[in-house]
Order: structure tokens, then sequence, then C-alpha cells
């Protein structure tokens, strides 16, 4: 067996980040506290200030800051949520962005149906100008490093329009 392991060097990372202006803006919709409390805490344990990261409890309530243009740079959106389940979240975020939103899909639903519904419907090609996932993430095994290498390619694909960099997509 042999395991693979990429990273970002830390100087890349910092290149990005000060490429970006700094820090990353991320809405992050989860409804388990203590899931919430966690993913901040991976997100924004760091000196180096990349990421900062607002709780929504709920899908009408990240619904109602989506709503605000430009005040994030991406969502980290689970997928089973009170209101709706799987790619039918994904959906109604979609639906109420301004712009498009890139969104890093964290849930713990591993069933390939919900992925490739999310993510089929998230096609960037079949509808331009809309939200996409750019990332589909189970928090079984999940780790610090993918979680936030993930949310920086978002936001750089993202804001794509200002600076073309390694984390584009091809």
């Amino acid at each position: 067996m042999t395991l693979e392991m990429t990273f970002t060097p830390p100087v890349q990372v910092a290149q990005i980040n000060a490429m970006m202006g700094g820090e990353i803006r991320v809405l992050l919709v989860e409804d388990d506290p203590e899931a919430a409390e966690l993913d901040k805490i991976l997100l924004t344990n760091t000196d180096d200030g990349s990421f900062r990261v607002e709780w929504c409890p709920n899908l009408i309530t990240a619904m109602i800051k989506l709503a605000e243009p430009d005040s994030w740079d991406v969502v980290l959106l689970d997928l089973g949520l009170p209101e709706l389940n799987g790619y039918k979240t994904f959906r109604a975020v979609q639906m109420v962005a301004p712009r498009p939103i890139p969104v890093v899909i964290l849930t713990s639903d591993e069933t390939k149906l919900t992925r490739d519904l999310t993510v089929g419907y998230g096609s960037y090609e079949r509808e331009p100008g809309r939200a996409h996932p750019v990332a589909y993430l189970t928090k079984r095994n999940l780790t610090e490093g993918e979680l936030r290498r993930a949310l920086r390619k978002a936001a750089a694909f993202g804001r794509a329009d200002r600076w073309k960099g390694p984390f584009t997509e091809q």
C-alpha cells in the first residue's frame, strides 16, 4: 500500500494569501454546533489569520447572508440540514447567491448518488454564472490540511478574474 501525500509549501501558501488580499471569508453552514466549532478551530487556529469564518446554524440564515453582495469568498456547506437534505441544499445556495460563489461541500453523506447529483448540478460548464462546488469532502477522516487546501483552492477559483494561479480549475 502506497500513501501519497500532497501539500502546499508554506512559501506558496503565504504567496497565495498575499495575492488574494489576505483573509479568506468563509460562510460555514452547519447545523451541528460541535461540528461547526471544530471546523472553526481547524480554520482559525493559526498565526497567519488566513481564514475568517462565520457560522450559520441553518439554511435560512445562510441564504439571508448569501444575499449580501461580495460578503463571502467561499461557502463551506453541510448537505444534511434540517430544512433540506442532499443536493437540494446545494441547489438552494446556488439559487440565492447574487454572484457565482465557490462551494466546498463538507458532509457525512458518502453515497455516490448524492455526490453525483450535487457535483452534476453544480457543473460550471452547464450553468456559467452560478455557484458551483469546487470540492466534495466527507467528514470521516478529513484532515485540517485537506480542509484548508480545499477552501484556498475554492477562494482562488472564485477570484480567478483577479488572479490566475496554480489553483484555478483546468
